[in-house]
């Protein structure tokens, strides 16, 4: 295998743990397939050598790149997902912990939400979800909850004292639901994916507990994506790395996108605090793309806070292309993307080395929609769909019963006997006043239980629609086309339409990514600056899958709501760096890139339809947005959930009290240990990365005084309480929570009064 040379040194590397970061277009995998062979080389057995991904299709693509690189068979090799890692272990050593050996896989979510539905019906009955919001109450939102929960492996009662410690009034409800769901599973011996990695770990920790030999199978364990990986996952390397197996991980902290569910960055950037000794090498040469593309790539990442310091650097010797297109509306955006792919297309580019990108699902609608009536084929993924809503599937089944043609499945849906009698008189009608009349009939039979907002989007849904379908000549047209387009054959030349979470680990030759506003590139779910430290690193893997053309667009209203640009644009293109017509005489003396004359600037970035005055506005305000934005996105470290908020998610991540170590979990800290971890956030001695510190003081106070203190004693008794009202509290946290709290008026209190007095 041809090796660069940071390549070849992590490949070879037998000294001990090591970290290979590994950015975007490195080569991650050919360096993970040359450590494989390396390892067989140096008379590594195959069956030692632990291989562990996050897909199957990761897991496919290295045993098809080992096979044709070596001449091993490796469809029996111990190369697979966790999960697949997870059923090896259990099949093997499951029995010490009650799994039996005719244990049953549990995967179609359907069958979990409705044996979850019905406990959940039980405890509403039993008034358990009183408190919660409305929107909360539901089979799916429990399932989340208990799969997050079994990620963080956390049992049913420490899933409850971590939801009091966040003041999570829903996650509360849901520990008594999955108390009862898991105590079904056990019942039925059934094992759903999300417990899989759970009950591994307690096994093989039972194994070694019992001297067993599991985890010395293996002398190597090679772990891609590491920056990916959940508390589970970590614990079953680390209890496989206990038994004295060499680790080797592959990942890349700008590449971390995956906190929401589970994932945690401080995994990868404390790679050598966990694993003493350990070699950090970094891949620098990035072989996918552009230099312009590269360079935008490197600005964004250099306003990471918390990362390994490092470049991506160019090979290719091209310059690529980046287009900046400033649009008035959603509608704008679908037209303008459909133009540049057209263009792109006649230029010669393949549909399949095209791709849209969008931060959510849900945003490249309108552009899925014209692409449809323009014939271009497309591979949708990451929840990305057409005619997505009910009513849509309703108004296109009506119009193939009217028009006798059948529909495909994927939209098909069962009408009322009125509407399906209502369709079929219209059979023989002309093609607009069968789309109207069909449009007007579901519209004034909204289903029951919705409210007046919902009656009046499912009408302009409606009204969208039908606008929509009557640009097509006849339901021939209509039905042929959008077969044609959204065929599920990925082997033919398709245009990617999807999230830019599903294009992670892929290329392509033009990639267009829309929507950067502030609020949906950053999304505004969070104020936690670790939410907005990953909005950044989604926008980093959004525009580092282009190789030669990078779009990226703005809409100034969408939804009907007037929008600010992104604080990442100003990042990506700097706000030294002049535009296209602008005088950069103009611009302050300090914010020039003086080594750089302004001809090498033109051209290089443009707008479709920026006129001179918008181009103006939006240069002058890109520094000062992007500056408010970051000082909204770090404020309110403990704020915001009332007097227990230390606890909460929104601050700092995870709030100051768990940020510093306090929990009254099972295993968790004992005694002295938590009345030490208090003493030292009244005192201000917590040790807090530099992004927090100063907010700290403005939320919590300042250390030694009355306001630190309450905020302290209120935070516990909140989550003190809330546990309290559970059906089935834990006794062990109510204890410690009362135990604290007595340590905080008998003692604390007592010694801040006298320090403050002298």
């Amino acid at each position: 295998m041809e090796l660069n040379t940071e390549q070849k040194i992590a490949a070879e590397y037998m000294d001990g743990p090591a970290l290979v970061l590994a950015g975007p277009g490195t080569g991650k995998t050919t360096t993970l397939v040359a450590r494989y062979k390396h390892l067989l080389v140096n008379d590594v057995p195959a069956q030692k050598i632990l291989s562990c991904t996050f897909s199957k299709k990761a897991a496919d693509e290295l045993k098809f790149r080992l096979g044709e690189a070596t001449d091993i068979q490796t469809k029996s090799l111990p190369i697979g997902t966790f999960h697949s890692l997870s059923l090896r272990i259990l099949r093997s050593i499951g029995k010490p912990i009650g799994v039996g050996e005719d244990f049953v896989i549990w995967a179609k979510d359907w069958e979990r939400e409705k044996v979850v539905d019905g406990y959940l019906k039980e405890l509403i009955k039993a008034g358990v979800y009183k408190k919660v919001d409305k929107d909360d109450i539901n089979a799916r939102s429990a399932l989340r909850f208990i799969d997050d929960s079994r990620e963080s492996l956390l049992d049913p009662e420490d899933a409850s004292v971590k939801a009091s410690e966040k003041g999570d009034v829903a996650g509360i409800a849901h520990a008594d639901l999955y108390s009862l769901y898991n105590n079904y599973l056990n019942t039925e011996n059934k094992i759903d994916f999300p417990r899989m990695v759970q009950l591994a770990c307690k096994a093989l920790k039972q194994n070694a507990d019992d001297g067993g030999k599991f985890g010395k199978k293996f002398t190597h364990v090679l772990v891609d994506e590491y920056q990916d990986v959940n508390l589970a996952q970590k614990t079953l390397i680390d209890l496989i790395v206990a038994e004295g197996t060499q680790l080797w991980a592959v990942g890349d902290d700008f590449q971390a996108i995956y906190g929401w569910r589970g994932s945690d960055i401080r995994y990868i950037l404390e790679f050598s605090k966990q694993y003493l000794g350990a070699k950090v090498i970094t891949l620098p040469q990035n072989y996918r793309s552009g230099t312009l593309i590269i360079d935008a790539a490197n600005r964004i990442s250099a306003n990471i806070k918390e990362k390994f310091d490092k470049d991506l650097k160019a090979t290719r010797g091209v310059e690529g292309e980046i287009i900046y297109d400033h649009l008035a509306n959603e509608d704008n955006e679908a037209e303008a993307i459909a133009d540049e792919i057209e263009e792109r297309i006649r230029k010669g580019i393949p549909k399949s080395e095209i791709a849209v990108l969008a931060r959510t699902n849900k945003l490249p609608i309108n552009t899925v929609n014209i692409l449809i009536r323009r014939g271009i084929p497309l591979n949708l993924k990451g929840g990305v769909a057409a005619f997505t809503e009910y009513e849509a599937h309703l108004l296109l089944t009506a119009i193939a019963s009217s028009s006798e043609q059948k529909l495909e499945n994927i939209w098909a849906l069962r009408m009322s006997p009125a509407l399906y009698g209502f369709s079929k008189k219209l059979i023989g009608e002309n093609w607009e006043r069968r789309v109207k009349a069909l449009t007007t009939y579901i519209q004034k039979r909204p289903p029951q239980g919705m409210s007046d907002e919902e009656i009046k989007e499912q009408e302009e849904n409606l009204e969208r629609y039908r606008d929509y379908i009557l640009k097509f000549k006849d339901a021939s047209s209509l039905f042929g086309i959008l077969k044609s387009v959204l065929d599920n054959n990925e082997n033919t030349d398709r245009v990617f339409v999807g999230t830019i979470h599903s294009a992670k680990g892929l290329e392509w030759d033009t990639v267009i990514v829309m929507g950067w506003e502030d609020g949906m590139l950053p999304q505004r779910q969070s104020i936690s600056h670790r939410a907005f430290e990953e909005e950044r690193r989604i926008a980093y893997v959004g525009i580092t899958r282009a190789k030669n053309f990078l779009m990226l667009t703005y809409v100034k209203e969408r939804n009907g709501q007037e929008n600010v640009i992104s604080p990442f644009i100003n990042e990506i293109f700097n706000a030294k760096w002049a535009l296209p017509n602008e005088d950069v005489s103009t611009i302050p003396a300090d914010d020039k890139n003086t080594e750089t004359p302004k001809e090498k600037f033109m051209g290089q970035y443009s707008s479709r339809s920026m006129s001179d005055n918008e181009r103006t506005e939006w240069r002058r305000h890109l520094k000062e947005i992007r500056e408010t934005v970051e000082r909204e996105a770090i404020t309110k470290i403990a704020d915001g959930q009332g007097d227990g908020s230390g606890w909460s998610d929104q601050s700092a991540g995870t709030g100051l009290l768990a940020e510093a170590g306090y929990t009254v979990k099972k295993g968790g800290p004992i005694s002295d240990e938590r009345q030490s971890i208090l003493t030292d956030v009244l005192q201000g001695q917590v040790d807090l990365p530099d992004w927090i510190s100063e907010s700290v003081q403005d939320q919590w106070g300042e250390p030694n005084t009355e306001e630190r203190f309450s905020k302290i004693r209120n935070t516990i008794n909140v989550a003190l309480g809330m546990q309290k009202g559970r059906l089935d509290p834990s006794v062990q946290a109510i204890e410690k929570w009362e135990d604290d709290l007595t340590f905080l008026d008998e003692q604390l209190l007592p010694q801040m009064k006298e320090l403050n007095n002298n």
